[in-house]
């Protein structure tokens, strides 16, 4: 198995393994976000752009990022679903309630 699937297997039973922090959910690792508990100290690369966790895992940078700073990074978040993080990233000013 080469470093990224490696990398990847590692995120996915990360993910399963802790859940949603809000809800629990865990059945599926794709609808499972990092979310930084603090914006601020998100990674950023040599040029101050702010590379996200899932960027470095699956996304053009992958090859760029060993499981070392992955896991650091990631050490920042909490993991949550794709409905709870939208829910805390969103404002309920936001929201449309029809």
């Amino acid at each position: 198995m080469n470093q990224v699937n490696k990398i990847k297997e590692y995120v996915a039973l990360y993910k399963a393994s802790a859940g949603c922090r809000r809800c629990g959910y865990n059945k599926n690792t794709k609808v499972l976000h990092f979310a930084h508990r603090d914006p601020s100290t998100k990674y950023r690369d040599k040029y101050g752009k702010v590379v996200e966790p899932a960027d470095m895992i699956k996304g053009k940078y992958r090859s760029r990022y060993g499981i070392e700073t992955i896991i650091a990074e990631i050490a920042k978040c909490d993991v949550l679903c794709a409905n709870c993080h939208g829910e805390d990233t969103h404002s309920a000013d936001d929201m449309i309630l029809s």
